[in-house]
């Protein structure tokens, strides 16, 4: 794309989903803007591609930008989920000189895809002159191995000449937002440079801040790691890199159950990566694959179904070969039954919810109970007492399998019947009422006789009849 004079320019861009193999470079683009006036607003998304074994680069974009006017020239670009493999050249080249600017921002999110085996990692170059520009570069979540021997996983480089300012913003560190970076040294030439920063301050128009706290190089030897990044300690012209905290090769983490799902929860400065391109995490139980497994937002905590009972041992694998295991007792659906009025009534316990009454199974001694009301909150049911009496055994399943039982007294019904004469049952000590009214019962039989008597009636042994 070239064009000059005047006009200003809006572009978006989106490329995504496509399998690209085998070209001459998988995606490219040369965009080059002179000459007088006009602002440039770019955005370019290239998400959840393959792009492999290419003659050239993987992804090459190219920005020129030279105007005697001084416009603005900003410029952002997310590359996410990509599997960018065995190219010839660079997996990705991104290169921008800008010249004449007003003031502009470049912003490169690299995030979550899989770059290996290709020539070089990623080159990233920044050059300029009188131009004023905020670069702000977020790499995180990528693998970044097998990048040719002796080749570099990746290099940044940014220069500015004569008038104007250049303010980078580098952070390949912390795991809060898409995870870490696994960054896999060349095995034949382990102290090859896996970063390559060649960032110099020239005077006073560059200034940086590289991050790259936290990731995962295979190694936590600070020394190993330090001879594998080319920056500040290597040339006093440049500036030098945070490389602290480097992450163990085991993933820690703690256990917890709660709703009917096993959350895990990452130790500091970990984190989970749920995919890098065609790369995604693995978490198992016993060996088995979980269900439903969802990685929190922030990268720090993972959940998925609770299907299983007893002590099992939990796997988690991350893009990148990283693994850790732990151990949990699983504790099976709890609830607690009690019975009032004409109602038995079950309440879930810590950390358990019932499902929609349509989704679970409720027996009694083994047989289905069909009318059964969950409440609003899921935290408790209820279904008829009638029918049951003496210790029962009342079993719940839920629908992610989990069953849960216990054992419940219910109270038999007792009392007189629906007319004549009876016995009134008497609950706890009787009271000087409840014997009164006894006598009375006892005597109106013997009432009844002689009143009958007195009107000239006898009783027969079937019945009353006429004397």
């Amino acid at each position: 794309t070239s064009f000059d004079e005047y006009p200003d320019y809006n572009e978006t861009v989106l490329i995504e989903g496509n399998s690209i193999q085998g070209v001459n470079s998988g995606i490219y683009q040369s965009f080059e803007k002179s000459y007088i006036g006009g602002d440039m607003d770019r955005e370019w998304s290239i998400l959840n591609n393959t792009i492999k074994e290419c003659l050239g680069n993987g992804i090459n974009l190219y920005q020129e930008y030279d105007s005697s006017e001084r416009g603005e020239c900003n410029y952002s670009l997310t590359i996410d989920g990509n599997a960018i493999l065995g190219n010839g050249d660079e997996g990705i080249d991104l290169s921008h000189w800008a010249s004449y600017t007003a003031a502009s921002a470049i912003n490169h999110t690299i995030t979550r895809n899989n770059i290996s085996n290709n020539a070089d990692g990623i080159d990233l170059a920044v050059s300029g002159s009188t131009a004023d520009i905020a670069h702000n570069v977020v790499i995180r979540g990528n693998v970044l191995e097998g990048n040719a021997p002796g080749g570099v996983q990746l290099s940044m480089s940014a220069h500015m000449d004569t008038e104007g300012s250049y303010d980078l913003n580098f952070d390949m560190g912390n795991p809060s937002a898409f995870g870490y970076n696994t960054i896999v040294a060349d095995g034949d030439n382990p102290s090859s440079s896996s970063l390559y920063l060649h960032v110099h301050p020239s005077s006073s128009m560059v200034t940086a801040d590289l991050n790259a706290v936290g990731n995962w190089w295979g190694t936590q030897d600070a020394g190993l790691i330090e001879d594998r990044v080319y920056h500040g300690p290597d040339s006093s012209g440049f500036f030098t890199a945070n490389l602290s905290s480097p992450l163990a090769d085991e993933i820690l983490f703690d256990v917890s159950q709660a709703d009917n799902k096993i959350t895990l929860t990452a130790a500091p400065l970990t984190g989970f990566v749920p995919y890098a391109g065609d790369l995604t995490i693995a978490v198992t139980v016993d060996g088995v694959a979980a269900n439903n497994v969802a990685v929190a937002s922030d990268y720090g905590s993972l959940s998925f179904d609770n299907d299983f009972s007893g002590e099992v041992e939990i796997c988690v694998t991350n893009p990148g070969g990283q693994s850790g295991c732990d151990t949990l007792s699983v504790v099976g659906f709890e609830f607690e039954a009690s019975s009032s009025g004409t109602e038995i009534l079950l309440t879930a316990g810590e950390g358990s919810a019932f499902a929609e009454s349509a989704l679970i199974e409720v027996t009694v001694d083994g047989v289905v109970e069909d009318d059964v009301t969950v409440a609003e909150d899921s935290m408790s049911l209820t279904f008829p007492k009638a029918g049951y009496s003496g210790d029962v055994t009342i079993c719940v399943t839920i629908p992610d399998g989990q069953t849960g039982c216990t054992t419940l007294s219910v109270p038999s019904s007792s009392g007189g019947g629906g007319g004549g004469c009876g016995i009134i049952p008497v609950t706890g000590p009787p009271t000087a009422k409840h014997l009164i009214e006894q006598y009375l019962l006892m005597l109106l039989p013997v009432l009844f006789f002689f009143r009958r008597r007195s009107r000239g009636h006898v009783a027969t042994p079937t019945g009353f009849a006429a004397a």
